[in-house]
């Protein structure tokens, strides 16, 4: 995964780098009681919607805590964006080391304050004075942070020399630019891929919004700005590059910086952002004028950062707020009131200006990447001097001994409650894991939870999912990889892999399953879930779905359902140095009367043992019962409110079948997983089996209540855990490589002499086998579980078939006896697309009316609930449909009419056959594409 050093940044000193998305929000453990008032939280359901302030007039309790008893401000927002100060030569210096903790530790980007600038970094023609700035980039790396340039070409602090010959004439066009471009280039080039970000061009404009009358202006013309934002890209293609300019919220002046974006753009000049400096007061900017300015440039596509982030506490002789430095004012006594310290109500109403601000800041996190304060503490304000000299100004968060001020807490505790007022609102979607992701088995091992699924007759087996959250999932491995640990060879569809378990003790992963028509029951171990995981462990063939409880004496249980449709939960003691059965069997509980009461899994809760099962079958009737006992040997009461999760009583609910289950205790309680399925069209599913997730509560007599006894939902609260969303799977698998992710598979195990990645390089090849998607056997197929309702599949192949029994493609399997291939097959001599549907083993075919050209093909899928369809593409030519198909055609209710259900979904692959023979003719595949279209 690529990481960007904003994304660095955001993790600071400690160095640890996490995928970062902006609607991950973390809850802060730590909370700051210090602010006695309510912050509103700004809603926008659309960005235009009006915001009006509402905030209480409640009284401020001044603090006199330490900045450490509460988070700092780059951890308060570090899931939004970045936080930084403008530092000055005292602040990076080595000569005075004091003043770093305070940076390092509350900020994750700087910018430099003066040290950049025309005059100090490049004061005379051809001399360049870069020591303050390598101290300032070295500060920057050196506690990992965002570095921002400031700033290449403004109108002040340019030395006039730059727009002078040596005769001290105005220089022309040309050499104007000549000299631009020449510094640029140097300053931007010597920290090439240091710093991150260039204020490339600084305060452009007047009041009004018309172009500043600069020497820029006047020599080179407008097209200044374009050609400053060229060089700056020219020498770090790589570094984000910004405008920059204050009182831009004032509507005829941001207008005019609209103007300039859109002039960039469409003469296609790299621009990355906007700095809105915010420079304020106690009332100007509003938070209106301040979100529709920032809306103004997020309507452009463009980043925003606020900039130069300070609040003017002192009276000024007049009321236009301005950045200008040229702007000056005389002073005097009424005019400086605060020489001796800001008294408390100034610093209350300092508090609640910032807050004001940070909730609009917050509202616009997804287009806001920083905000950076212009200085650390009052000592370092410019505002002491600006619009009159000589004056005491506390602008900042940290007051002139860097202690924090009641204005920091302010801001920390408006990050708090934003942070918790979205939490309580963050909701998930089910089913977390969509698709054939079926008998969920979970664990929690620290901040990350594991599950283990059934996988029955495919290879590699026994899906291993992460996930630091409950909601966002993905596959890390498979607990059966090799061959070597498990023959598939002869099991039927649906069999195989029954209802895994896994369990986590003394460092070590255990996976315990069944093999149904394959062995009976064994565990497998590793120290890493993502594997590799050992040979198995064979125990006995008496009973499916077994589990496994670690007593603290270091005993372990194992317990299994035995005895068939009317059976019973076993239990016996398992000695993990011998790996062998000890002691009778000990029956513990029947259930409450349902067939197949399985899946049994033991808690041991406050002193209290529980037993949760499934019964009913794994259908319609599904569902999830308990039972307690004061020892894990019972006798076991069952719960009187029995099932505490079915949906059998709800025959038009979009979620059926719900059981099969596993509960884990969390830092918000507990929570439950389990399978179920959602038909479509009727009684029809075609997908699989999927994982659901649900809060589990406890009752006042000490029973597990599954969402408070409501049917589960599609959109549901989300566990408060901090939300960890992990990086798109790509839509595109390209077949450079072997290694492919672990939710490739196969059917049984694999003839791998039919399957190669060197053959041809950057192709997958596959050679047909004499074996076809009919035989109960491992016919040359790669393929993958369909994971959504909606979904385009496609695949590029080059197959040019010598006889009339070879054919490869794609293929939809169901099992055996229903399955559809989409695939190239001589007819005539000719090469065509065809579309062959096997339902209950009989075949019916549809032949395209041309013959294939040439070349290679590409045949797509496109999956909607309801039907798919099927479309090649031979050449540069258009697509070309074959046919469609009802998806309920290749449901588990459609291929198991009457009988037993089918327990696989839908799987997408690549086949290739020689129906019979072995192919002489390879079929060779470029690249598989998935993409999901509906949940």
């Amino acid at each position: 995964m690529a990481v960007s050093p904003r994304d660095m940044a955001h993790f600071g000193a400690c160095l640890q780098i996490r995928y970062r998305s902006r609607e991950s929000i973390v809850r802060l453990s730590a909370s700051s009681t210090l602010i006695g008032w309510i912050f509103p939280i700004y809603r926008k359901p659309t960005m235009k919607k009006y915001l009006i302030s509402l905030l209480m007039l409640l009284p401020l309790t001044l603090s006199t805590a330490s900045s450490e008893e509460v988070p700092t401000l780059k951890d308060a927002f570090q899931e939004h964006f970045l936080i930084g100060a403008a530092l000055n030569t005292s602040h990076h210096s080595r000569t005075n080391p004091a003043r770093e903790p305070l940076v390092s530790s509350q900020f994750n980007t700087i910018t430099a304050e003066n040290a950049m600038k025309w005059q100090p970094i490049h004061p005379r023609p051809g001399e360049y004075n870069f020591g303050p700035t390598d101290s300032f980039v070295d500060f920057g790396e050196r506690h990992n942070m965002f570095i921002v340039g400031h700033t290449l070409v403004w109108h002040s602090q340019t030395p006039s020399w730059v727009f002078e010959d040596t005769d001290g004439n105005p220089l022309d066009r040309e050499a104007l630019l000549e000299r631009m471009r020449d510094h640029i280039h140097t300053v931007v080039g010597r920290y090439k891929g240091r710093v991150h970000g260039w204020d490339v061009v600084n305060e452009a404009l007047n009041e009004d919004g018309s172009p500043r009358n600069s020497p820029w202006r006047r020599i080179i013309g407008d097209d200044y700005i374009e050609h400053a934002f060229r060089f700056a890209h020219e020498a770090d293609p790589e570094a984000e590059l910004y405008y920059n300019d204050y009182s831009i919220e004032n509507p005829p002046k941001r207008n005019g910086v609209v103007r300039i974006v859109r002039n960039l753009q469409e003469a296609g000049v790299p621009i990355t952002g906007v700095g809105i400096q915010g420079h304020g007061n106690l009332t100007w900017p509003s938070p209106q004028l301040v979100a529709d300015t920032i809306e103004a440039f997020a309507d452009l596509g463009m980043r925003v950062m606020i900039t130069e982030l300070d609040i003017n506490v002192l009276p000024a002789r007049s009321e236009v707020v301005t950045a200008d430095i040229a702007h000056r004012e005389e002073g005097g006594d009424a005019l400086n009131p605060y020489a001796d310290g800001l008294p408390d109500e100034m610093q209350e109403r300092l508090a609640r200006r910032y807050a004001e601000l940070f909730e609009v800041y917050l509202q616009y996190r997804d287009v806001i990447d920083r905000v950076t304060f212009w200085g650390v503490t009052d000592r370092d304000t410019w505002l002491h001097n600006f619009p009159i000299r000589g004056r005491t100004n506390y602008p900042l968060l940290f007051d002139h001994d860097g202690e924090p001020k009641p204005a920091y807490y302010a801001v920390i505790e408006t990050a708090q409650r934003f942070n918790q007022d979205i939490e309580e609102a963050r909701t998930f979607r089910n089913p977390v894991m969509p698709g054939f992701h079926a008998d969920p088995s979970l664990i929690r091992v620290g901040d990350d939870y594991y599950t283990v699924h059934s996988t029955f007759e495919y290879f590699p087996g026994v899906f291993v999912m992460h996930s630091r959250d409950l909601v966002n999932w993905r596959q890390i491995g498979n607990a059966i990889h090799r061959t070597e640990q498990l023959d598939l060879s002869n099991v039927p569809s649906s069999g195989g892999i029954f209802a895994p378990t896994i369990r986590y003790h003394d460092g070590v992963y255990y996976m315990i399953t069944t093999s149904v028509w394959g062995g009976g029951n064994f565990y497998v171990t590793a120290e890493d879930p993502a594997g590799p995981w050992s040979d198995p462990v064979w125990l006995d063939a008496a009973g499916i779905d077994p589990s496994l409880y670690f007593m603290d004496d270091g005993t372990v249980l194992y317990h299994r359902q035995v005895d068939g449709e009317r059976g019973f939960t076993g239990q016996q003691v398992l000695n993990l140095e011998t790996g062998q059965l000890e002691g009778e069997m000990v029956e513990l509980w029947r259930g409450t009367g349902g067939i197949w009461p399985e899946g049994p899994h033991l808690y041991h809760v406050d002193d209290t043992w529980y037993l949760k099962i499934s019964e009913g079958g794994t259908s319609y009737g599904h569902m999830v019962t308990v039972a307690r006992s004061d020892s894990p040997w019972g006798p076991f009461e069952p719960n009187p409110d029995n099932p505490i999760l079915t949906h059998r009583h709800l025959p038009d609910h979009p979620f059926q079948a719900l059981g099969h289950s596993d509960m884990v205790e969390t830092p918000d309680g507990w929570w439950i997983v389990f399978l179920g399925f959602r038909p479509q069209g009727g009684n029809y599913h075609h997908i699989g089996r999927e994982t659901f997730l649900a809060p589990v509560t406890w009752s006042d007599d000490g029973w597990p209540v599954v969402n408070n006894n409501e049917p589960i939902s599609e959109i549901m609260p989300a566990p408060r855990l901090p939300e960890h969303p992990w990086p798109e799977e790509p839509v595109r698998q390209e077949f450079d490589s072997a290694d492919l992710p672990p939710w490739w598979q196969y059917i049984r195990n694999p003839a791998e002499e039919n399957y190669s990645f060197d053959a041809r390089p950057g192709w997958l090849r596959l050679t047909g086998s004499a074996h076809n998607l009919s035989d109960r056997a491992s016919p040359t197929f790669l393929g993958r579980r369909q994971t959504a309702l909606g979904c385009e599949v496609s695949t590029l192949v080059s197959f040019h078939p010598e006889d009339d029994n070879e054919e490869a493609g794609l293929a939809l399997r169901g099992r055996e006896s229903h399955h559809t291939l989409f695939g190239i097959r001589l007819v005539d001599g000719n090469r065509h697309a065809f579309l062959r549907k096997v339902q209950a083993g009989e075949a019916t075919e549809v032949i395209s009316s041309d013959p294939l050209p040439d070349g290679d093909v590409i045949l797509s899928i496109s999956a909607e609930p309801l039907s798919y369809e099927f479309l090649y593409q031979a050449g540069e030519g258009e697509k070309i449909s074959v046919g469609s198909q009802p998806t309920r055609e290749l449901s588990s209710e459609g291929m198991s009419p009457g009988g037993g259900m089918s327990f696989t979904g839908v799987y997408f692959g690549m086949y290739a056959t020689g129906n019979g023979n072995p192919s002489q003719a390879p079929a060779d595949f470029k690249w598989f594409d998935y993409e999901r279209t509906e949940w």
